[in-house]
């Protein structure tokens, strides 16, 4: 948030320094430009509610992919912004059958991720090239029968859209392979409680990724609070670096599989029906609120 609003600021809107990070408004250099009032709220539904119900009009980062597309529908435009969300599959490799590298391979084979792509998210999110041939389904067989006993699997997940969707996707797919994946949703706040007691073996979700340069280190590196995987990766570790991104990891990812990348799709700022502008809303540039200024309402 602060390299957001830094920009607002450097240009002559002004912060209580006793303000609540959490709330906080900023006033304007000009009487003619608008007041903006920041209001962080954590909850994904709880948030579409307050947009919904007009007590907010800019929604950043905010909702899930169907929710966006619903605004949309209802006639409220969206800001593209820089970065996406990289949706994922991420194992527990402490657990004694996906600890085995075998049979996370024969997870991602399984998995039809172009048919995804292309008929289940009729191509609203986009695929990763490093993915393209990853469906081997008969491979993925040869490694189950090779495992010996019969292989079921529970996949953590909440009662999002997307988290649900995802979910039945993934037991159709394995079940084909001879895996059977219990579906266990879960309350967000409960979720996340098993994420991080290590209680799961499958689960999905999504890195939210502000630029393209945004670290992933809290997701992989050791002891960091969003390494619900508890990889240990040696030359990550060794390298000690804070500032890990997609294009670094990506090959360690994909040889040693503490996740799956599935797809990726934009996000960006949904604005209300009551924000009006004499031209199509511009594209968020360097990553800042700057261009807030710059909108008005009804």
């Amino acid at each position: 948030m602060a390299r957001k609003i830094l920009p607002l600021i450097e240009s002559g809107y002004r912060l209580d320094p006793s303000s609540d990070l959490e709330e906080f408004t900023l006033a304007p250099p000009a009487p003619d430009q608008p007041h903006l009032h920041f209001r962080t709220v954590r909850d994904e539904l709880a948030r579409a509610i307050l947009f919904e119900k007009g007590e907010a009009d800019v929604l950043f980062n905010a909702v899930s992919l169907s929710k966006a597309r619903w605004f949309q529908k209802q006639g409220a435009r969206t800001i593209e912004a820089p970065g996406h969300h990289l949706s994922f599959i991420g194992f527990n490799l402490k657990d004694s059958v996906l600890s085995d590298l075998s049979i996370r391979k024969a997870i991602l084979h399984a998995l039809p991720l172009e048919h995804w792509i292309h008929h289940k998210f009729f191509d609203r999110v986009s695929p990763l090239p490093a993915m393209t041939g990853s469906f081997q389904p008969d491979l993925s067989r040869k490694w189950v029968r090779n495992h010996g006993s019969p292989l079921r699997i529970r996949f953590l997940t909440t009662p999002v859209r997307e988290g649900s969707e995802l979910a039945l996707l993934v037991r159709e797919a394995l079940a084909q392979v001879g895996i059977e994946v219990e579906i266990v949703p879960l309350e967000s706040s409960l979720f996340f409680q098993k994420l991080k007691r290590g209680d799961f073996q499958l689960f999905g979700s999504r890195l939210l990724r502000e630029t393209e340069n945004d670290s992933l280190a809290d997701y992989l590196l050791p002891g960091r609070n969003k390494n619900y995987f508890s990889w240990n990766p040696e030359q990550l570790t060794r390298s000690k670096e804070a500032s890990l991104t997609w294009a670094k990891v990506e090959k360690p990812v994909l040889e040693q599989l503490p996740f799956i990348p599935l797809f990726t799709w934009k996000h960006g700022l949904i604005l209300s029906k009551r924000i009006r502008s004499e031209n199509n809303p511009p594209r968020i540039a360097e990553d800042s609120f700057r261009f807030l200024s710059t909108l008005r309402l009804d």
